[in-house]
């Protein structure tokens, strides 16, 4: 009686371990069928399951900025408080047309404003550069592009050339050049003056 129960258990246990691994073989057939159906849908679609990351985006902010406003002119731009601005040539009215000078300057780069008649020169291309557009507000303008080679590398926008083109506001001609301090037009000192030169307004 004692080895009849003892078979009994035996092959009651031989049963259960039979099942259990049964259910975890089924389990495990759903789990690669589910994977391998995942995969076809995907070399299907073309999806990719590595997310693709997302570039750092640039603020345009120029909070804690500093208004301008030009007294003769009425002209205003906005400036990074550690930028100067200065008084070159005094601005004054004759017959109808502003003259002087004024401009601006910073870390990253400077600013000239030139205001009245006489621009020129000789042809951009005869100074080893070459005629790019610029944004000042709701202006374009021509400037001379050059670079200055050596340890400080200095792209610069010359407004004093033949073929440059200065804007006319209330038939007073204003010639803007500029220049970027170290570094290229992808860099931060290129955007800090860009958005100087795209904050002026011409009012009068």
């Amino acid at each position: 009686m004692h080895y009849k129960n003892l078979t009994l258990a035996f092959v009651f246990t031989g049963i259960l371990l039979i099942s259990i691994f049964a259910v975890y073989a089924y389990q495990q057939q759903k789990i690669n069928s589910l994977l391998n159906s995942q995969q076809l849908s995907q070399s299907k679609t073309g999806l990719l399951t590595v997310p693709t990351p997302v570039p750092t985006s640039v603020s345009d902010s120029t909070s804690g900025w500093q208004t301008y406003n030009e007294p003769t002119t009425g002209y205003t731009f906005q400036y990074p408080s550690n930028w100067t601005v200065k008084i070159d040539s005094p601005i004054q009215k004759n017959g109808g047309v502003y003259q002087g000078a004024f401009s601006l300057t910073g870390l990253e780069g400077e600013i000239h404003v030139y205001l009245g008649g006489g621009f020129g020169g000789g042809l951009c291309s005869s100074f080893g550069g070459q005629i790019v557009d610029t944004m000042i507000g709701n202006y374009h303008q021509k400037n001379c592009y050059t670079r200055t080679s050596g340890i400080d590398k200095v792209d610069n926008y010359s407004a004093t050339c033949g073929d440059c083109g200065g804007i006319t506001i209330n038939q007073t001609p204003v010639s803007i050049a500029y220049s970027i301090k170290n570094q290229n037009t992808q860099n931060l000192q290129s955007q800090v003056v860009k958005k100087i030169l795209a904050s002026f307004k011409f009012t009068q």
